[in-house]
């Protein structure tokens, strides 16, 4: 038995004996991808105050209960509808020179996934019209993230290629066979585009074209050498 654990203690040390006995060069690599999204993600709420809870809830069961049916006539899938939080809390309501008056006030929100930028405009003063008072976030996507991170991926990998070939080069070496790679790249590409309190006087307005932007998507990896 003490045989076996000899030899099981020398492969899993050849490894690092190789590496500590080969000379090695390890540098990082980045490549980054600006996109145009075409798709959102919009999340907004809906706040109602009553001195009656029940009531409170009704009227905010009312609102979200039209605005669902009215995204529905916007041709978004129902799977692409989702509701995110729920609540209703007590408060006092404060007026100068009164007696505090006890509140409810109702919560819900409702997250959107929007694949056709072209209605987002027009489908927030829609959704203001029947009562959401806060629309609370509008992210920003690509349908084709995986596809671009992968690319970014692979150009990120080549620029550690080259940075690895010009440290070798100023040694007077080459590179051979990676080592060791590590991939550090985040899958939280791409950046929220916030528009709280969005508020229901703005419904009247012209509507404004939304700027989208563009989604920076970065790969990052990290890559050991053996020189030669």
């Amino acid at each position: 038995m003490k045989k076996i654990f000899a030899i099981l203690l020398m492969i899993a040390t050849i490894p690092v004996a190789f590496a500590q006995e080969r000379s090695l060069v390890n540098v990082t690599g980045e490549h980054k991808i600006m996109v145009e999204p075409d798709e959102a993600e919009v999340n907004f709420m809906i706040s109602t105050n009553h001195k009656n809870l029940q009531d409170a809830k009704k009227t905010n069961d009312a609102i979200a209960s039209k605005a669902i049916s009215y995204l529905k006539r916007q041709n978004i899938s129902e799977k692409d509808i989702r509701t995110t939080r729920v609540n209703v809390n007590p408060y006092d309501e404060y007026v100068k020179d009164q007696k505090s008056i006890p509140m409810f006030r109702a919560q819900q929100s409702i997250n959107v996934k929007l694949k056709d930028l072209d209605k987002l405009a027009s489908l927030l003063s829609g959704l203001v019209d029947l009562g959401v008072n806060n629309i609370q976030n509008v992210e920003f996507k690509s349908s084709k993230i995986e596809e671009i991170q992968n690319t970014a991926r692979a150009q990120a990998m080549l620029n550690a290629k080259q940075k690895a070939t010009i440290l070798a080069q100023a040694l007077g070496q080459s590179i051979g066979a990676a080592y060791s790679v590590n991939d550090n790249t985040s899958n939280n590409n791409g950046s929220p585009r916030p528009m709280a309190m969005y508020k229901a006087a703005m419904a009247d307005s012209t509507q404004e074209p939304i700027a989208t932007g563009e989604i920076e998507v970065i790969a990052n990896v990290t890559v050991g050498f053996l020189l030669k």
